[in-house]
């Protein structure tokens, strides 16, 4: 039966990724693109994990030992399968209306516009990355100092409670630290970044250095390398937005860099004893394929036998504040139930598992349906935004957001602070770009790049 799973398994993929190329044009990894680096990074390793999973290949994976229900193991991966393809379909469909594969090449081919109101604009930057400083220096005070700054000098285990401590017992205002603060700061350095090619000034130079210090410092609060993964990877996804096509060999350096900072901060954060215990499925890669989507296995063992389907009590926190509702998250109960431990976070794992614990097999298929056309609505809106630094920064920010939101939960497609501030960024930066100072009118240069152009 194995290599009936694994032929399964291949064809789904190839479907997915034919999918992939009606709704942007291409899966290629040398013309990546938002979609296809949501699939690559957060639906696809699912698969790959439920399939060991099934083969048995994970045994030795300290949280995965103990799933031996073929039965249970056959169905994850199977919704690992089918779940990426009726996502693509939805978005599909929404592609097919709005003509998006066409639109996506084109978009890509389009020119960054520069606004002759620079200056503005400039001064706009400046007030904010003043504004993510203030936040980012009250984040700092409340935690007691810099954490990645701290990161050799502690064990493992004081390491580990200064994790939970700065993401669940953080005593200040969540949302300075959070918006203000990272949100702001990355958002910020991804427009100036972008700026940069075609302003040469040094103070966007200075802006983009400041800024992107500012944000590996507020990504790493609380010790974690994900976020600090993913930023990286930000400037990746701009650059193929910015020349189309980039050859293989530098997307393999690219991804090299990635690889090797995961290792590096994995082995700061995890103080490994045994460096080669890295590359064991209990590693960082282990984590990804397998650590992922292992809690939707323990979602479908404990709802609703240990726990009764939860009917909406994880939604918006604001409305257990101001109801007095009790508010709780299924990946906490799961984790509760798995862990005793005191410093236990939230067990994480593919939306579909969270929509289950709260309606059962209902909530999968009506998540699916809402994450397939928030997935088409941003997308589309994306493409049929006029093409500058503002709009490809905030909205790559947005699409690593919602890819890492695939692995976290499902209600953060319907209430999310963090993208309705980006948006609202969006809107107000937007308008200062396109607009001008000389009587009302916009008068903008057009800047294109190529792979040569990035090489100088």
């Amino acid at each position: 039966m194995s290599f009936v799973y694994i032929i399964i398994t291949f064809i789904s993929i190839m479907f997915s990724l034919k999918l992939l190329k009606y709704i942007s044009d291409s899966f290629e990894i040398t013309k990546l693109n938002v979609i296809s680096y949501t699939y690559y990074v957060a639906l696809f390793p699912n698969v790959i994990g439920s399939l060991f999973i099934l083969l048995g290949l994970a045994k030795n994976h300290y949280a995965a030992k103990d799933l031996i229900d073929i039965n249970l193991n056959i169905l994850v991966w199977l919704l690992c399968l089918l779940c990426p393809i009726f996502l693509l379909a939805i978005m599909a469909i929404i592609s097919y209306f709005f003509k998006l594969a066409k639109s996506s090449n084109s978009y890509k081919s389009l020119p960054i516009e520069k606004s002759e109101n620079g200056t503005l604009f400039i001064y706009i930057l400046t007030l904010l990355t003043v504004i993510s400083l203030i936040s980012g220096i009250y984040t700092f005070r409340v935690l007691g100092g810099i954490p990645l700054l701290r990161l050799v000098k502690v064990s493992a285990y004081e390491l580990m409670v200064a994790r939970y401590k700065a993401k669940f017992e953080f005593s200040g205002n969540v949302y300075i630290k959070n918006f203000t603060g990272t949100a702001l700061s990355v958002m910020l350095s991804y427009i100036a970044y972008i700026y940069g090619k075609i302003n040469k000034s040094y103070t966007i130079k200075f802006l983009w250095i400041f800024n992107g210090l500012l944000s590996i410092f507020l990504l790493t609060y609380d010790y974690e390398k994900g976020p600090l993964i993913f930023y990286f990877v930000g400037y990746i996804l701009i650059q193929f937005y910015l020349t189309n096509k980039i050859e293989l060999k530098r997307v393999i350096k690219w991804f090299n860099f990635i690889i090797i900072c995961t290792l590096l901060i994995s082995l700061l954060t995890f103080k490994y004893e045994d460096f080669w215990y890295m590359f064991t499925i209990n590693g960082p890669f282990g984590r990804l394929f397998i650590g992922q989507i292992l809690p939707l296995y323990y979602h479908f063992i404990y709802f609703p036998k240990e726990h009764d389907f939860l009917y909406g009590m994880n939604y918006p926190k604001f409305i257990s504040t101001l109801t007095g509702a009790e508010y709780i998250r299924s990946a906490k109960i799961v984790m509760n139930i798995y862990s005793n431990s005191e410093i236990a976070g939230y067990m994480n794992t593919f939306f579909i598992a969270e929509a289950y614990a709260n309606w059962g097999w209902m909530g999968i298929l009506f998540s699916i349906f809402v994450v397939g056309v928030v997935y088409g609505i941003l997308y589309t809106v994306f493409i049929k935004t006029k093409k500058t630094p503002v709009s490809l920064a905030i909205f790559i920010y947005i699409f690593i957001e919602m890819a890492k939101v695939i692995n976290g939960g499902f209600y953060d497609f319907i209430y999310n602070p963090s993208l309705y501030f980006a948006f609202a960024l969006l809107i107000l930066l937007q308008y200062f770009y396109t607009s001008s100072d000389k009587k009302g009118e916009l008068k903008h240069e057009k800047y294109y790049f190529s792979c040569s152009d990035e090489n100088k």
